[in-house]
Order: C-alpha cells, then sequence, then structure tokens
C-alpha cells in the first residue's frame, strides 16, 4: 500500500473539463448581471415610473407657456400635469387652458388645483377657465390618474399663444 506514482491519477473519477464552454458562460453571466443591474438603475432613475429620468418640462415656441409632467407613467396610478400661464396670457380676469379631449379621454381628472371656475367644449379641446387677479400668472396643477395603457399624445392651447405638444407613455 503505497502512495500513487507520479503521473498516475490520483484516486476518484476523472472529471472532464470543457473550459471554452465554461468562458463562455461566465461571459453570459457578466452579462446577464450587468443587464439586470442596467433594469434596476434605469428603475430607479424613473424610467418605469417616477423619477428624475421621467419628469420633464416642455415649454411653447415664445417660451410663455409651460407644461410639467411625467414621461412615463402607469396605467391606474396617480399622475400630475402642472401648467404655468404667464400673466401676459391672462385676460379679463381669466386665464383659459385647453386641453386635448383626446388627452383627457385617456386620463381621469382626479382633482384641478386651484379649482376652475367651469370647463367648455371647444372644438377637440375642453377649455378650464380659471379666474385670477389681474396682472399675475397661473400655475394649475392637474391630478390625473391613467385609464388607457400605451403612447398618449397632449396638446395644451392658451389664448394668442403658440400651443405646447408633448407625449406621455403609459405603461399596463
Amino acid at each position: 500500500m503505497g502512495t500513487p506514482a507520479s503521473g498516475s491519477p490520483a484516486s476518484g473519477p476523472k472529471v472532464e473539463q470543457d473550459l471554452d464552454f465554461q468562458r463562455r458562460e461566465w461571459t453570459f453571466q457578466r452579462i446577464g448581471w450587468a443587464v439586470m443591474l442596467a433594469i434596476v438603475v434605469a428603475g430607479l432613475l424613473g424610467l418605469f415610473a417616477t423619477g428624475p429620468l421621467s419628469r420633464t418640462t416642455v415649454t411653447n415656441d415664445d417660451r410663455t407657456l409651460r407644461v410639467s409632467f411625467e414621461r412615463f407613467t402607469r396605467f391606474g396610478s396617480p399622475t400630475q400635469l402642472v401648467i404655468d400661464v404667464p400673466p401676459g396670457a391672462i385676460g379679463g380676469g381669466e386665464a383659459r387652458i385647453a386641453l386635448s379631449r383626446d388627452y383627457l379621454t385617456a386620463f381621469q381628472v382626479q382633482a384641478v388645483a386651484p379649482e376652475a371656475e367651469r370647463v367648455e367644449a371647444a372644438g377637440a379641446d375642453l377649455v378650464y377657465v380659471f379666474k385670477v387677479d389681474q396682472g399675475s400668472g397661473l400655475e394649475a396643477t392637474f391630478n390625473l390618474q391613467a385609464d388607457e395603457r400605451w403612447r398618449k399624445s397632449a396638446v395644451v392651447r392658451v389664448p394668442e399663444r403658440p400651443p405646447v405638444s408633448f407625449g406621455q407613455f403609459v405603461y399596463p
């Protein structure tokens, strides 16, 4: 009973190795981990809902009307649309904000702050009329809930100013 001679196999079964396959598997695993990490980081930044990648502001051509919103939202989740109207776009103590009806059918309006005096139908738009002090602007916040999925487009108008167009993506 001695020790095995040098060069002879150690006791036990011989294990086959495929180093090329193992290297490919390790590469695939690293790529998978990188993709998962990228998805988590994108989610934290707002790609799938609320976050810095999602929140944005658009203005019209003459920079007198500003709309802030989330690019990405979820079906059934609350979201906000903030519309800033400058004093120059307000006449006779009234601010009039027209929102495209197609957009408003895709979102349920939960609340508007400040509260609108009235809402009027005007062609393809719904016009929210607000009482404001002479010489002051208006910041109107629309609390919405998505009732439809996928990409939704909107147009916001105030009298005698260029419109603002934007789109939102509603995840299922």
